[in-house]
């Protein structure tokens, strides 16, 4: 390479140049830390290297704080811990803690109503079925029904007469009935009993004519009138006056006097006990003598006076 120089007033100098060697190539590399610089300054960069071997530091100033990011998402679970130190032994208030802390008992009567599992509306908490098993709400769905088992199932229902106790329904807890009526059962069939009428109690137990005159008697001497009996015995005198045999030997049987009398006696030997005289009967007026004293003969029986 040529150049010419001139001065002023001086004569022209001719330089010549020659090319130099290549030299070494040069390297560019930027630090991948950047410093953060006070916010507010501003942006630089330097050289930390050589001139043939340039390392670019960035210095970025800090900017304002931005806006909150959205929540990142849940990253993986770490690593169990290791397991802490047990509980040690001992009353713990509502529970006891035994065995190096593996068996925590609770006290008894600390659960409160509070502290179980709610139940659903008109429900007990139990169980069902005939098995072990977990508990669950048994519904009470329909009015009047209670509690009870019936077969292996505990449930609300009815109460057969399984479950009433013998003897347990007293005269208070039947049903109230009509003055004058009897509980039966008039309908020809099978079924709930009835409160039956006078009427319908004749006919259920198929009173005779008879029968029936006795049954609405007012009291006992208009029932023996009703049935044409005679009168109801007494010792007083009068109908209805009842007398026995005299019964010692040799002594005679005679009737009270007045009305009229129906009359029984035997003879019994006063020796040997056995009857030695047959078995006689009739009607006579009162003050007659039925059987004259005799010897060795006691007369046993009766007389009932009829009029």
């Amino acid at each position: 390479m040529n150049i010419n120089v001139r001065l002023r007033n001086a004569p022209a100098i001719k330089l010549r140049f020659q090319p130099g060697a290549t030299g070494p190539s040069g390297t560019v590399a930027v630090n991948p830390t950047t410093i953060t610089g006070a916010p507010g300054t501003d942006a630089s960069v330097a050289n930390t290297g050589t001139p043939t071997a340039a390392v670019l530091q960035f210095t970025i100033p800090r900017g304002d704080t931005g806006a909150t990011g959205a929540t990142g998402a849940t990253g993986a679970t770490g690593a169990t811990g290791p397991q802490g130190p047990p509980v040690a032994d001992g009353d713990k208030g509502d529970v006891v803690v035994s065995s190096s802390g593996t068996v925590w008992t609770v006290d008894t009567n600390v659960i409160g109503d509070t502290k179980l599992r709610q139940g659903t509306a008109l429900t007990v908490i139990g169980r069902a079925s005939n098995s072990t098993g977990n508990v669950a709400d048994i519904a009470a769905g329909t009015d009047g029904h209670v509690l009870r088992r019936s077969g292996t199932t505990l449930g609300f229902g009815t109460t057969a007469t399984a479950g009433i106790a013998d003897d347990a329904v007293t005269n208070a807890k039947l049903a109230n009935m009509a003055a004058g009526l009897i509980k039966g059962r008039a309908t020809a069939s099978t079924g709930d009993p009835e409160d039956l009428t006078a009427a319908q109690v004749r006919a259920v137990i198929g009173a005779t004519a008879v029968g029936e005159a006795v049954f609405m008697a007012a009291d006992a001497a208009a029932g023996r009138t009703a049935i044409g009996a005679g009168p109801q015995p007494q010792t007083g005198a009068g109908v209805g006056q009842f007398v026995k045999g005299p019964g010692v030997d040799a002594t005679p049987f005679t009737l009270p006097a007045g009305g009229t009398w129906l009359w029984y006696y035997y003879g019994i030997g006063v020796a040997t006990g056995a009857v030695n005289f047959a078995q006689t009967s009739g009607i006579s007026a009162g003050g007659t003598t039925v059987a004259t004293g005799a010897s060795g003969t006691g007369w046993w029986g009766w007389a009932l006076r009829i009029t």
